[in-house]
């Protein structure tokens, strides 16, 4: 006998039975009606989430309306695709993504053979030219009254008054795109393919037709994916000139693209939907939600024990697991703090020499970005909705703004940022930044000026939306004052407790889960010499060559000092192309073959970092050709130089 199935519904309502049976059967029918049907269809761990919110409610008014508003928002917020998979796993993601992808596949396909079938009478007709230029083998193309000539006089206006069948999923505001798209794809590419029509030649408007055929199948079938995407809650990829249709239709029809769009998505809507439930805030789960936290800690530990049966093998058959190249790298994140504090510390001692002054600046979102209050973690009445990477965005916006002023006015700043949570996951940002002591009050008023030029005026913006805490570097460290931010938001060692009084290493967990789920960048250099020449330097031994300036340059990376580094590089206001030593990009090509690399999607050709650049000439620094190779025997291709 086969046992029914029960409904997540179904089973939600009999194990909150069994645990408060009395609250469920004490509500009114209509209630309890209404209860049903608002949680109906919605992922298992939201209907515990809205039943536990609503039995709370004060009143069953306010339960009722409160149940009503967020429903319709987890609705706008949660993607159709998310309904029933809300917290699937690498396999269901790795089954839907074969699945997408080769769905979009039969869409081109579809779209393609529309297009070569109504073009057919003119394949026909100029295949028939052909046949005959070739048995006659006598006549020219001037003394043919069917000339080439004519016939592409009389198939171009044929051909621009073709309109391709828009699919069923289109809706009508995006079939009217399918006939004004940009002016860009207009053109068609690879037109002036050779054929094989003999003493003849290129027979441009055979390719001309063909390209067309492509050209108008590309951009039906796009418009077919995007519209089938966007009724799955997702965006298609972003129609650039870069991309055009061709790499658009690349990314829909590829399942890794597919797997890594909806693991982001999944992460990002999961948080937001846990923060729109009031899951994250100092009183429920600080920066991130658990349902974050355990997600991630999940993901780094499968990462790990990947990375642990998984090797690099060059061509001298040096062999290293991917884990041993991690601890050794700024992916271990003892050594990534370390180098964060030595370059904090030589841009420290460049300001000291130059008789500079500090200024500790913080930078907050205006209060509709924020969720949730720190005190009791209820909403914040005028939340507009927005996700920590929009409200990241909105920081980004204001800090180019201020860069730009400061450049008019020919203020130079170096020093470092640090982009951290709130409690309810909102990103601020910490910046120790130095500059000439006249420059100060100009800085400052330049800050205020556009920290304040978004709801300036609202209610305690003057006092928690920017702050100024200027730092005399004779009466202490500036490095030892940021040093707490940037340990919390790496590993948390050093730290007795986080700023609440809770522990340190726990917090740096949830910070880490929470910049890994809006990609936020954590930490960021702002003037002075970049960072990927140092690395490349201290990959060196003694320089063979006996230059002085480069074997100076290169000891002070080696010794860790980021002062004299800098110094020698060209100085802190030196542009990037002004640099003693810049890195070495080569383009990439196939060791066997001899075709240079293209990227997949877009086929642009792709460059890698293999050493420096100096005085004219490259310095190799990644001289080995590498392999990923499992620990079950399995080898991947080449991955290129490391």
């Amino acid at each position: 006998m086969t046992i029914p199935r029960l409904s997540e519904l179904e089973r939600l309502l009999q194990q909150l039975d069994e645990v408060d049976s009395a609250f469920y059967l004490s509500l009114h029918a209509d209630d309890r009606k209404f209860l049903r049907s608002k949680l109906e269809g919605l992922p298992y761990d939201i209907q515990i989430i809205l039943f536990n919110n609503y039995r709370s409610a004060a009143n069953i008014v306010k339960a009722n309306t409160d149940l009503r508003l967020v429903t319709a928002e987890i609705d706008r917020i949660l993607p159709v695709i998310f309904l029933r998979d809300f917290n699937m796993c690498e396999k269901r993601r790795f089954d839907l993504s074969e699945e997408y992808s080769r769905r979009m596949n039969r869409m081109y396909l579809r779209e393609l053979n529309i297009a070569r079938f109504q073009l057919q009478p003119e394949f026909q007709r100029i295949s028939a030219l052909v046949s005959e230029i070739h048995a006659g083998n006598a006549l020219t193309v001037s003394e043919n009254s069917n000339s080439v000539s004519e016939i592409i006089s009389e198939t171009v206006p044929k051909n621009s008054e073709i309109v391709l069948e828009i699919p069923e999923t289109i809706s009508e505001s995006v079939s009217e795109k399918i006939l004004k798209f940009p002016k860009i794809f207009q053109k068609p590419v690879n037109a002036q393919i050779r054929t094989n029509a003999g003493d003849f030649g290129n027979f441009s408007e055979i390719n001309a037709v063909n390209a067309q055929v492509r050209m108008k199948a590309n951009q039906a079938a796009y418009y077919a994916c995007a519209a089938y995407m966007k009724q799955l809650g997702l965006l298609p990829p972003k129609l650039t000139k870069k991309t055009g249709f061709s790499g658009c239709l690349k990314r829909m029809q590829d399942a890794i693209w597919w797997r890594k769009q909806l693991r982001r998505i999944q992460k990002r809507k999961t948080e937001e939907v846990m923060r729109l439930l009031g899951k994250v805030s100092k009183r429920a789960g600080k920066y991130c939600s658990d349902l974050t936290l355990k997600n991630r800690l999940a993901a780094k530990a499968a990462s790990a024990d990947f990375m642990a049966r998984t090797y690099i093998v060059n061509q001298d058959q040096q062999r290293y697991s991917l884990k041993e190249i991690s601890d050794k790298n700024v992916s271990n994140p003892t050594i990534r703090k370390g180098e964060l504090m030595t370059r904090m510390r030589g841009i420290e001692e460049i300001a000291k020499e130059h008789g500079h002054v500090g200024s500790f600046v913080t930078l907050t979102c205006p209060s509709k970005y924020h969720c949730a209050y720190a005190s009791s973690g209820d909403r914040i009445p005028n939340w507009n909705g927005a996700t920590p990477y929009q409200a990241q965005q909105y920081l980004n916006q204001v800090w180019a703004r201020i860069r730009a002023e400061l450049a008019r006015q020919e203020i130079n700043i170096q020093g470092m940022r640090v982009a951290e949570p709130q409690h309810d996951g909102t990103p601020h940002w910490h910046m120790m930044l130095f500059m000439a002591p006249e420059q100060l009050a100009a800085f400052s008023a330049v800050v205020m000026k556009y920290a304040l030029a978004e709801d300036g005026d609202e209610k305690g913006a003057k006092e928690n939306r920017v702050k100024l805490v200027d730092i005399d570097l004779e009466k202490g460290s500036a490095t030892g004052y940021i040093a707490k931010y940037i340990s919390k938001n790496i590993d948390g060692q050093g730290l007795d407790a986080d700023i609440d009084g809770g522990n340190a290493t726990v917090a740096a967990q949830r910070v880490e889960a929470w910049a890994s789920c809006w990609g936020i960048r954590q930490f960021q250099q702002i003037g002075g010499a970049p960072v990927t020449p140092w690395r490349e330097l201290r990959r060196l031994k003694a320089d063979n060559s006996k230059d002085e300036q480069f074997e100076a340059v290169r000891l002070a990376a080696d010794k860790g000092d980021w002062k004299s580094y800098v110094q020698l590089m060209g100085g802190v206001s030196c542009k990037r192309k002004d640099l003693l030593i810049r890195p070495y990009y080569e383009v990439q090509a196939d060791q066997q073959t001899g075709l240079i690399k293209t990227s997949w999607f877009d086929d642009q050709i792709t460059f890698k970092l293999k050493g420096l650049l100096y005085a004219g000439r490259s310095i190799i620094t990644r001289l080995h050709q590498w392999r990923l190779e499992q620990a079950v025997g399995r080898s991947s291709p080449l991955l290129g130089v490391l």
